[in-house]
């Protein structure tokens, strides 16, 4: 609590947009979302909601289309909805990934094309350097390995060599206490999950891409069969693409990740 994070920042923007995207305003959505990127790289999964949501308005309005019957008619507006869709989701992907990718431009021009030495750094940058292993730019010296890859991406590099990150490479027994302080969110997470799940197996299997508020004639939800949850709050149709966000974000946090980071995630 004595040093500014950006973890409340992200999640300003990230709720926010999504709050937008639910409201319709896709557009506006995608610039508070390129916000969120630009505050924590992981704002880049953010695309999944754009994505989805454009889809499952892509079906909806195909199954309009396709009751209308007339063959030229239904053809023209199925490639009028299929450009839409590839277009929204182009532009809207575009849009929040940009801040990632100039980020990610601006770190290959300061090491992989530096032009400075290292005597024109601040001296107390230049002792943190070598008290933490850290590579300032120095054109004098060799091009980190990075450079040369076919996707120069610094961030990955850092994640991997200074952070450690990678596939079950926090499975070590020194790293027991972070797992079991990561056990309670891990187990709500996935009993939410299977929760969810459980209750709309049907639902889940084709990927809630189907309109939830469809009513059959006794006025229920035919996707919801053989359960008696209501069809809002918690097991909302609209729930599940959050809940795939979450679920995905857990099971990377927990094989791919510094395991406790989870519990900061928990408060999002």
């Amino acid at each position: 609590m004595t040093a500014a994070y950006s973890e409340s920042l992200f999640a300003f923007f990230a709720f926010g947009a999504m709050w937008l995207l639910e409201k319709g305003q896709v557009l506006t959505s995608c610039f508070v979302f390129a916000l969120a990127t630009a505050t924590r790289s992981n704002g880049i999964v953010n695309v999944g909601f754009l994505f989805y949501i454009q889809l499952q308005r892509c079906i909806l309005q195909a199954r309009v289309v396709g009751r209308t019957g007339v063959k030229l008619t239904t053809f023209l507006s199925y490639a009028r909805i299929s450009f839409q869709f590839v277009f929204s989701v182009a532009v809207g992907t575009t849009v929040v990934l940009l801040p990632f990718g100039l980020f990610q431009y601006y770190g290959y021009l300061t090491f992989c094309k530096p032009t400075m030495k290292p005597e024109l750094l601040s001296n107390a940058l230049l002792e943190l350097s070598q008290k933490k292993g850290y590579r300032v730019p120095d054109m004098t010296r060799d091009l980190p390995s990075w450079c040369f890859q076919q996707y120069p991406l610094l961030y990955s590099y850092i994640q991997d060599v200074y952070w450690n990150v990678g596939f079950l490479r926090y499975f070590k027994l020194r790293q027991v206490p972070n797992f079991l302080l990561a056990l309670p969110v891990t187990v709500l997470g996935s009993a939410a999950a299977w929760q969810y799940c459980t209750a709309n197996p049907w639902f889940c299997l084709q990927l809630g891409l189907v309109d939830g508020k469809q009513k059959d004639q006794r006025g229920e939800n035919p996707d919801f069969k053989g359960s008696d949850k209501p069809d809002s709050g918690f097991y909302s149709p609209k729930v599940f693409g959050y809940l795939v966000h979450a679920s995905v974000l857990l099971a990377f946090g927990v094989f791919c990740m510094h395991v406790q980071v989870i519990c900061f995630c928990a408060i999002y």
